[in-house]
């Protein structure tokens, strides 16, 4: 029966042998279908003579598994090849790809390349790697790059490299894409570059670098910028780092910056300087930062400026601080301007100390501070001086705080006044203490008050001193109040008398007294009443002695008490002889008891009348004696009743009469 009666079905259970002994003829008179269906090892018998026997439709019928089993030699023809489907091309083995010549390989169209397996496709030699078309390079898929040796890589010619999509490229590891070669390097175009991958361009080296043209330079993103290496970036000729974009700069690393040699730092552009941003600047380092000059600084942003860090700007030299502008000196952070040493100090001019913003100037240390020329301290705008921090203020020498203009020290707070030393405070000149504000004035510390001599507090003008508080009053030594003019003592406010301490209060001379306003002395309290002496007593004004309160009467000596007369006794209001105590009324003697008026007397307070003398009660007259209200009568004691004499008994009212106790009445005296 002829082998061509067979059924695929059969034909796949034949033997190997039986397969490798086919003729051209029989193999002619095979169907697709029995074709299809030699099994695999039978596959693997056939030759060169049986495979080129092959037609085109019983090679269509082969599948991917079957053209992969073919035994070394047995290679399909070219007419072969382009009946193959993409999926049959995707079967041939590395065997079989390995014995293509340059016009087999050709064959293939770019879907069938990209169909090979990654296996076949990394086994192709040197020649047929360089001989893919630039179509057939656009089929590879970016995973048989990935699996291409190194040694294949290289043999992709310029014309090849070009040819890759950013994908493709994109396949090659970074080992791979280190092997490129200068002319395969220079055949990237702007795309290529850009799709390049972090790792890839990290992978180039300081010779790939330096080989890079100023467009494929200038293709780079910022952020591959920042994957070159130190290398590689040192390797660049200063022309060319000068062509980097300022979109570029931005993308280089603190690493890479530090590492610019003196070329690249001379060939920065004002342009890319002013690209840096805060964060590199701040990460230039010192050795860096002393190489820049002064274009380049001068083109540096306040914000820039303010990102340089104490070390940096250590390391600039006097002749480029002194370049800077007054702009970028503003910019300094108040951190580097507290860490500046003296040397760092000493290079800013007056000029540019005098550009400091109110928040450097209060990070000024105290040894800088204190190395202010004249010229600077002088040169400090009003804003600088309002930035003094009180702990700078305290610590300015006399010479120094003697720099300060009248303008400035107008400008001080209250807090900074109150920072100052005696021997600062004290040399302050008259027009420059009535400078002062109320809210400056109220900043004095009691220390400094208490510290002023009457030559000091001369100096402040009756507004002031009707500025300070209580407890500043209260801190002045008694000559210094002593020292106020009338004028300037009836500026005093209530508060302010009333937080005199006795001591004070004692000192106040009778023209003084005499000066206070009503007010005040209302405000006088029972303490500082009784510390008054007794000329300054005396020197009360009729409208001053009513205004005094029935505390402050109270608070009056009994020698102060029996001293003011008639007039003044009988001029007391009920409210303050309300406020007379039972100890000055147990030492009221009768005569000045007698300067009493009935009002005074029925304004007296039950524990006062308790206190009166057994002479006071003998010697009351009729008048005297119906002035004791019923509501006193009570707190009489049973023997100062029995010292009322008989007409005082026979004037007493029927309300009095009511309101005796009956032990009142027992002490009686006979009428």
């Amino acid at each position: 029966m002829p082998i061509s009666y067979l059924s695929a079905r059969q034909f796949s259970a034949l033997a190997p042998s039986y397969i490798q002994a086919l003729t051209t003829t029989q193999i002619g008179t095979l169907s697709a279908a029995q074709v299809g269906g030699i099994n695999a090892s039978g596959i693997a018998t056939l030759g060169q003579t049986q495979v080129a026997a092959l037609s085109i439709a019983q090679v269509k019928g082969l599948s991917a598994t079957q053209i992969s089993g073919f035994g070394a030699g047995a290679v399909f023809s070219t007419v072969q090849l382009l009946a193959l489907s993409v999926a049959q091309a995707g079967g041939l083995s590395a065997t079989e790809l390995s014995a293509f010549d340059a016009t087999h390989l050709a064959v293939l169209s770019p879907a069938e390349v990209g169909s090979l397996s990654a296996t076949s496709l990394a086994n192709l030699n040197a020649t047929q790697t360089s001989g893919l078309s630039t179509a057939q390079i656009g089929g590879l898929t970016q995973g048989q790059i990935g699996h291409l040796q190194p040694a294949q890589i290289a043999e992709f010619t310029s014309t090849q490299i070009a040819a890759f999509s950013v994908i493709q490229l994109r396949g090659l590891n970074a080992t791979d894409f280190s092997t490129l070669g200068t002319t395969q390097l220079n055949a990237l175009n702007r795309s290529q570059i850009q799709g390049l991958s972090g790792p890839q361009v990290a992978a180039l080296n300081s010779a790939d670098v330096a080989r890079l043209s100023t467009t494929q330079l200038g293709a780079l993103t910022a952020a591959q910028v920042g994957y070159l290496s130190t290398t590689g970036l040192a390797a660049l000729p200063s022309t060319a780092f000068a062509g980097l974009a300022a979109t570029q700069v931005p993308g280089l690393t603190a690493t890479q910056l530090s590492g610019l040699n003196a070329t690249q730092i001379g060939a920065l552009s004002t342009t890319q300087i002013s690209a840096l941003t805060s964060g590199q600047v701040g990460a230039l380092g010192g050795t860096v930062v002393s190489q820049l000059n002064a274009t380049q600084l001068g083109a540096l942003g306040a914000a820039q400026v303010g990102a340089l860090s104490g070390t940096e700007v250590s390391a600039l030299g006097a002749t480029q601080v002194q370049g800077l502008t007054t702009t970028q000196v503003q910019g300094l952070s108040a951190a580097v301007v507290q860490a500046l040493g003296p040397t760092d100090f000493g290079k800013l001019s007056a000029t540019q100390v005098a550009a400091f913003t109110a928040a450097q100037a209060g990070a000024l240390s105290a040894t800088n501070l204190a190395s202010l020329s004249s010229a600077q301290v002088s040169g400090l705008t009003a804003t600088q001086v309002g930035g003094l921090t009180t702990t700078q203020i305290a610590g300015l020498s006399y010479a120094q705080f003697g720099e300060f203009t009248s303008t400035q020290i107008a400008g001080f707070t209250g807090a900074q006044l109150g920072a100052l030393s005696y021997a600062n405070l004290s040399s302050l000149g008259a027009i420059e203490v009535q400078g002062l504000g109320a809210t400056q004035v109220r900043g004095l510390s009691t220390s400094q008050l208490s510290a002023l001599t009457v030559t000091d507090f001369g100096k402040f003008a009756t507004t002031q001193i009707g500025a300070l508080t209580a407890s500043q009053i209260a801190a002045l030594p008694s000559a210094d109040l002593q020292s106020l003019t009338t004028t300037q003592v009836s500026g005093l406010a209530a508060a302010q008398v009333a937080g005199l301490t006795p001591f004070q209060a004692h000192s106040l001379s009778a023209t003084q007294v005499e000066a206070l306003t009503t007010t005040a002395v209302a405000a006088l309290t029972a303490v500082q009443s009784g510390s008054l002496t007794s000329t300054a007593l005396s020197a009360l004004s009729d409208t001053q002695f009513a205004a005094l309160s029935s505390a402050a009467v109270g608070g009056l000596t009994i020698t102060d008490l029996q001293s003011l007369g008639a007039t003044r006794i009988a001029s007391l209001s009920p409210t303050q002889a309300h406020g007379l105590t039972a100890s000055q009324a147990a030492a009221l003697d009768t005569t000045t008891f007698d300067e009493l008026t009935a009002t005074e007397i029925g304004a007296l307070p039950a524990a006062d009348m308790a206190q009166l003398s057994a002479a006071i009660i003998a010697q009351l007259n009729v008048t005297q004696v119906q002035a004791i209200a019923a509501s006193q009568i009570p707190s009489l004691t049973s023997t100062q009743i029995g010292f009322l004499t008989s007409t005082s008994v026979d004037a007493l009212t029927v309300a009095q009469l009511n309101a005796l106790t009956p032990a009142q009445v027992q002490a009686l005296p006979p009428g």
